[in-house]
């Protein structure tokens, strides 16, 4: 319960979308939806919209062999995803990569630390995006960049 509560108060603290992803976030679908019970696998929905030229990110701490699984869809044209992290220098590490208007991965933790699956549109116009990530229960949601 008191995990459900933090997570709640971050995505309240946060916003719907916030840092680096620009974009604004409107409809009814906007803010994202929880689904937690303490000790189990748990789910975050989040749509949103994304302009040409921008990215968004969802960053996890992830304890080694957890795994995500992340389903998206798109509408509009595709764009460019991936989930990375980043060495002790900052340099990103890249675990995952695609083009598409939808998909479904599956990502497992190589060690702990930080994990962020990204979302790139390289078009000019705007599109909105429709995420649902299920998570192990020991991985925290840190944050919509």
């Amino acid at each position: 319960m008191i995990r459900l509560l933090a997570m709640i108060a971050l995505v309240i603290a946060v916003g719907p979308l916030g840092g680096c992803g620009g974009g604004e976030c409107t409809g009814p679908n906007c803010t994202p939806t929880l689904d937690a019970s303490p000790g189990s696998p748990w789910s975050i929905e989040h749509a949103f919209f994304l302009p040409g030229g921008s990215f968004a990110e969802a960053q996890l701490e992830m304890k080694s062999g957890d795994e995500v699984e992340v389903e998206f869809s798109i509408d509009g044209e595709p764009i460019e995803w991936n989930v990375h992290g980043h060495e002790s220098n900052g340099d990103p590490i890249y675990y995952e990569t695609g083009t598409d208007t939808a998909a479904m991965y599956t990502f497992t933790a190589p060690a702990d630390g930080f994990f962020f699956t990204m979302w790139e549109n390289t078009g000019v116009g705007v599109v909105r995006i429709s995420v649902k990530l299920k998570l192990a229960a020991s991985t925290k949601f840190v944050a919509w960049f």
